[in-house]
């Protein structure tokens, strides 16, 4: 059977649900002290207990996990490695997968992100082996090694186990639905393929344009070996406000719940961060929105798979923002394994720690000078910090065309110096003329690699050197995300904000806040209470002082006053009373409510720690037998509160959700 697997940059995931003579578990590359190697958690329960699977001295990773359905039951990994000088795929058996390390492509170009077949006959995996002249450098070259000249662009291949075959797939000429014809040219970028579970579709994300910079979801039907028809466009654009993510990216897409959606990844979101989204597997040109998104933080989560439970399972750098100030968004520099429910509810931290072993997306997806990707903005351009031998290397590959010419790369490193010392010298000429100097006149010998110089003198990192006097961008409160307002006025809040002087609020029916209903500024406390008409709507916020503005992420809420609350009789009631029908529940039950006397009511879900989940009612009752009718489904199964408070009582009483 086929197992199900998660793969990103340099933290891999996968959970396995075998027979008794298979190993299940999670599988991850996890790097420490510059080592990428695979490893394996047996138990998702005891995440402490981690075997290291892989020890070379190499950058192991894009590992895909199958399972032996018939004798010997064998547990087979197929992974990408830099072990022989470029990334080829390897193939081995557990438990010793170095000992069992067989490698099986041999054309000396990038071969990575490999997937097996439902059946485990096939791999599926791109490679560099399409050459094309451009005339431009991709601007994502920076985060893919290709090898000099500029112009090796990446393709889909097709490995067959049973003979050992290789086929290409090409896309050239062929029909889109939903987006035109894909170009008579190699010079197209393909990554993070897969098969369907009856193997009939392939699921693929690609950049049309020879610079990579704009990223979409594709699918095609599939027959063996390589037939291709009824070419899709799954994902185009976004719905939210322009993109700040200079490569907008949708990718990283899965087929889930026995393929009728799609999970995938993406940066076109409001604060540029790769966050998740789930749509039909029959979409066509649909739009990121937030109707289909999954996760709402400011950090980034990576190519997401679906556990045999249903739980989804992916990487996110979700943790105190470490790397760039606002308005950047690059969150921690340490990735961790994250759980959550298909509905997007119930995140769970898998593998907590703040050691920073498991490390920003490098190694072979982002050279040492580029930083955090997806998130490519001005700041993760830039490593955190540098030794001054680093930054000579730098400026002689950029201002000396005949040293180390055919050095990885070599082509962006005029660019990548120039970009670098034009944001220094734009933010502080002092400290660039300071660094010039000291580029010439450092006396330490600089005779070994950029790698080991020696790393006394230290240049700080430019993020907390600049830009730290914006905003940082507020973080929403109330009312909660994808809640039900039933009434008015509605109270929105959000962070307090010491460096900010004023704030503001975009409210709109539509995400892209083209004409907004409210939109207010100079705001001197970050709230604002106001009534709406029923309906759907999205809002933001933001705050200001004299270096500039910055904005939230989206969220959306539903206005339904007049629908929300039914009075069954208005006859003083004996005693207030507070009863919910059924419960437990799974997604909806009737809350029905007993009042006395004539009251100001307010009803509220908390969660078993105290912290308000959503505010279903607060307003002026009539004494008498009220009832809501409450859609839970939004919520994680466990433990609730839902307290009923007038001005002199309150009741609470305990909410079993199930799922």
């Amino acid at each position: 059977m086929k197992t199900l697997t998660h793969y990103t940059a340099v933290l891999l995931t996968f959970f396995c649900s075998l027979n008794a003579n298979a190993h299940e578990g999670i599988f991850f590359v996890k790097t420490v002290t510059n080592n990428a190697d695979i490893y394996y958690m047996p138990d998702d329960e005891n995440p402490s207990n981690v075997v290291r699977l892989t020890t070379h001295a190499g950058i192991d990773n894009h590992p895909d996990v199958y399972i032996m359905s018939t004798p010997p039951y064998d547990t087979v990994v197929v992974w990408s490695t830099d072990r022989d000088g470029n990334f080829e795929l390897y193939m081995g058996t557990l438990p010793d997968l170095e000992a069992t390390a067989t490698r099986l492509t041999t054309n000396n170009y990038p071969d990575r992100h490999p997937h097996f077949s439902a059946n485990g006959t096939k791999i599926i995996y791109t490679a560099k082996y399409n050459f094309e002249p451009s005339t431009v450098c991709p601007k994502d070259e920076c985060s893919i090694p290709v090898s000099a000249p500029c112009g090796w662009y990446e393709g889909i291949r097709i490995l067959s186990l049973n003979n050992m075959t290789i086929v290409d797939l090409d896309f050239r000429n062929m029909t889109i639905t939903g987006g035109g014809t894909w170009p008579n040219l190699f010079s197209t970028w393909v990554g993070h393929p897969c098969f369907s579970q009856n193997e009939s579709k392939l699921l693929f994300s690609a950049a049309l344009d020879e610079a990579g910079s704009d990223w979409e979801v594709y699918s095609v039907d599939f027959t063996s070996p390589n037939i291709l028809s009824n070419l899709t466009q799954i994902t185009l654009g976004s719905l939210y406000p322009a993109n700040p993510n200079p490569i907008p990216m949708s990718a990283g897409a899965t087929f889930i719940d026995n393929d009728t959606r799609i999970l995938y990844s993406s940066t076109r979101t409001p604060l540029g961060n790769s966050l998740l989204f789930s749509i039909p597997a029959t979409s066509v040109a649909a739009p990121v929105s937030p109707l289909n998104q999954l996760t709402w933080h400011y950090g980034n989560d990576y190519v997401p798979e679906q556990l045999t439970n249903g739980t989804i399972l992916y990487t996110s750098d979700l943790g105190p923002n470490n790397i760039c100030p606002p308005p950047d968004t690059g969150a921690t520099d340490d990735l961790d394994l994250w759980f959550i429910n298909p509905n997007g509810t119930g995140w769970q931290n898998l593998t907590d720690n703040d050691l920073n072993n498991e490390q920003q997306l490098i190694g072979d997806e982002v050279s040492w000078f580029c930083g955090v990707k997806p998130n490519l903005s001005e700041c993760t351009v830039f490593p955190k910090a540098w030794n001054i031998c680093w930054f000579r290397e730098v400026m002689q590959m950029a201002q000396s065309p005949t040293y180390l010419p055919d050095f990885p790369h070599r082509s962006l490193y005029p660019i990548f110096y120039n970009t670098v010392c034009n944001y220094i010298y734009q933010h502080d000429p002092l400290y660039y003329q300071q660094l010039q100097q000291a580029l010439l006149t450092y006396e330490v010998p600089c005779t070994h690699s950029w790698m080991d110089v020696p790393s006394w003198w230290i240049i700080p990192s430019m993020f907390e050197k600049w830009d730290h006097n914006l905003p940082a961008s507020p973080a929403l409160i109330l009312p909660p995300n994808k809640s039900t307002i039933n009434n008015a006025p509605i109270l929105h809040t959000w962070t307090l904000l010491e460096e900010a002087q004023t704030y503001g609020i975009e409210i709109d029916d539509d995400p892209s806040f083209q004409t907004p209903v409210v939109q207010l500024s100079g705001l001197l406390t970050p709230q604002y209470n106001g009534s709406l008409p029923n309906g759907l709507y999205y809002w933001r916020a933001s705050a200001t002082n004299t270096y500039g503005t910055t904005w939230s992420t989206v969220w959306y809420f539903t206005v339904d006053i007049t629908t929300g609350i039914e009075t069954l009789n208005t006859e003083a009631a004996k005693e207030m009373k507070l009863n919910l029908q059924p419960n437990p529940f799974s997604n909806e039950t009737t809350i029905q409510l007993s009042l006395p006397q004539n009251d100001a009511v307010k009803l509220s879900v908390y969660n078993v720690e105290g912290k308000l989940v959503q505010q279903l009612l607060q307003q002026n009752l009539a004494a008498g037998v009220h009832q809501i009718r409450w859609n839970a489904q939004h919520l994680a199964a466990g433990k609730y509160l839902c307290r009923l408070e007038t001005a002199g009582n309150s009741l609470t009483k305990k909410i079993i959700i199930t799922k």
